[in-house]
């Protein structure tokens, strides 16, 4: 069973994506901010991180320059989920090393597709 790690400061999200990825056949992992992220990357094994960018307590590019910089896995698997579009997404982020950025608005087959693509 594949673990996913995902990171939101919106518990209603959290909760919401749990009850969809589990019945999926994945083990879901919560951490409601990028310093939560980072404690839960240091104590379990994760296959595939799934993180918004923009959060009240820290964003999503301290969890992708921890993964890519710092652990011990920078290979592992992120995809931006976030209320931004791909192309709203500042000039900067725009060499941020990912797998995908999805919207939040996307239905969830986009996600459900994109997940298994990734972890194949």
């Amino acid at each position: 069973m594949k673990t996913l790690l995902v990171i939101d400061d919106e518990p209603r999200l959290l909760d919401t994506l749990e009850k969809l990825l589990t019945p999926e056949g994945y083990r879901v992992v919560l951490a409601k901010s990028a310093f939560e992220g980072i404690q839960q990357l240091e104590q379990q094994h994760i296959d595939l991180v799934i993180c918004d960018w923009l959060m009240s307590t820290g964003n999503g590019y301290i969890i992708v320059d921890y993964i890519r910089e710092e652990f011990t896995n920078p290979w592992l698997p992120i995809i931006i989920y976030s209320c931004y579009e791909a192309y709203f997404f500042p000039k900067e982020t725009k060499n941020i090393k990912v797998d995908a950025y999805l919207s939040k608005f996307d239905q969830v087959e986009v996600l459900y597709n994109t997940i298994r693509s990734i972890l194949r």
